[in-house]
């Protein structure tokens, strides 16, 4: 549907971060953000809390979707559907 969700999270819990990212499966899409990174994306895109899943136009890197729904449950593919 030309959309990826990218995983966010400042988890301090390096672990659990690496457990639920194999969880869900997201690979190289889950990025656990040190405290520079959590600063920027918090002051430059308002995500306030975490985690967060975005959605990412893949060809433009563009983000559709700040409050994207999570992937695994089961409203992902209606939620998806209704906004593009």
């Amino acid at each position: 549907m030309g959309v990826q969700v990218v995983y966010l999270t400042d988890d301090e819990d390096d672990e659990r971060w690496r457990k639920s990212n194999h969880l869900i499966g997201l690979g190289s899409n889950s990025y656990l953000l040190n405290v520079t990174d959590r600063d920027f994306i918090k002051n430059s895109y308002d995500v306030v809390a975490t985690p967060r899943y975005l959605w990412i136009d893949p060809k433009t890197r563009a983000i559709i979707e700040l409050v994207g729904a999570d992937p695994t449950l089961p409203d992902f593919m209606k939620k998806l559907k209704n906004k593009l």
